[in-house]
């Protein structure tokens, strides 16, 4: 004997088509609303019983019958022109007059639809009937058909709203990209300026004031000379920051090497460089035997002569 205490088994069903067809069919049949399908033409396709038993007809008594037959006269050029209209619309609204089995109007509010049905393109209508205290109808169709379509109106006025707001978008981005690539070429220009003149300072600093300071420290008494040395030492923490790094490497001789080298790249000879500076012709090659070694240009076979002019064209 089954235990009542275990839970039952469930059983699943995939519903068929067929199955889709009767429950549809069961949900149009025992509607409280009006349900009808019409061609384009206004014969009636199909009905709910419910609208049947409103009108006081039999089912068969309409199906195949033009929607005409329960429409008044006086409603007929409304109808007409409803139905014709949903060739343009989504959908319409309508209050019209229906004429039941005892000639009694009633009137309804519908929205119909374009459907496909059985295969067909048809139309699909739906409504109730106006009662005089519209309190008790539940969900008035004129109030829904109104609210349709004021979120019709928002959703095209969001839309446009969103198309105005991507555009600015944009444009901005395209102001701040242009904006972007001119600030570029502005820092780079800069940059090249601001190289440009600590390449010249350098120039200066190594060309003109060093190989000066160079010769008064060379002649001066021993307190000039820790004075100039003091001041060689002020202007390479003033000026080191800005050399390039050709340019530094010639940070790395004594004023007098400076010096040599200065008119090495005038393009003078030990013996020239020699006489203008009071000194011996090997006191001259000693440094510049010194010179190449600090340059690091020793053992490389490259011309003093050349590498200083290569360097000052840096």
């Amino acid at each position: 004997m089954k235990n009542l205490n275990e839970p039952a088994e469930r059983k699943t069903h995939t519903l068929t088509s067929s199955d889709k067809d009767n429950n549809y069919q069961t949900l149009f049949n025992f509607s409280r609303l009006f349900f009808w399908v019409i061609d384009h033409e206004g014969t009636f396709l199909e009905i709910n019983s419910f609208m049947a038993r409103q009108l006081g007809f039999s089912r068969s008594r309409l199906l195949g019958k033009s929607i005409l037959l329960i429409c008044p006269e006086a409603d007929l050029d409304s109808l007409l022109s409803g139905i014709n209209s949903l060739e343009k619309k989504e959908h319409i609204y309508r209050r019209f007059l229906m004429t039941s089995g005892t000639g009694e109007p009633i009137e309804i509010e519908s929205i119909m639809v374009k459907c496909l049905w059985k295969n067909m393109d048809c139309i699909l209508g739906t409504g109730w009937k106006i009662c005089k205290d519209e309190s008790v109808y539940p969900g008035n169709l004129a109030s829904m058909a109104e609210t349709i379509k004021d979120l019709e109106a928002k959703i095209v006025r969001m839309s446009a709203e969103r198309r105005y707001l991507e555009k600015e978008i944009s444009h901005k981005e395209i102001l701040l990209a242009e904006k972007n690539i001119t600030l570029k070429q502005l820092l780079d220009q800069r940059e090249k300026e601001k190289q440009e003149l600590r390449e010249e300072m350098n120039k200066k600093l190594q060309h003109l004031i060093l190989p000066l300071i160079g010769r008064i420290q060379a002649n001066g008494t021993d307190s000039d000379k820790k004075y100039l040395k003091a001041l060689i030492h002020n202007l390479k923490e003033i000026i080191t920051p800005l050399f390039s790094r050709t340019l530094q490497n010639m940070d790395l001789l004594s004023p007098r090497e400076v010096e040599i080298c200065h008119l090495i790249n005038q393009g003078c000879s030990s013996k020239e460089i020699a006489e203008m500076l009071c000194l011996s012709v090997q006191t001259i090659n000693t440094h510049r035997k010194n010179i190449r070694k600090k340059l690091g240009i020793n053992s490389t076979g490259i011309n003093l002569s050349t590498y200083i002019k290569s360097s000052d064209s840096q």
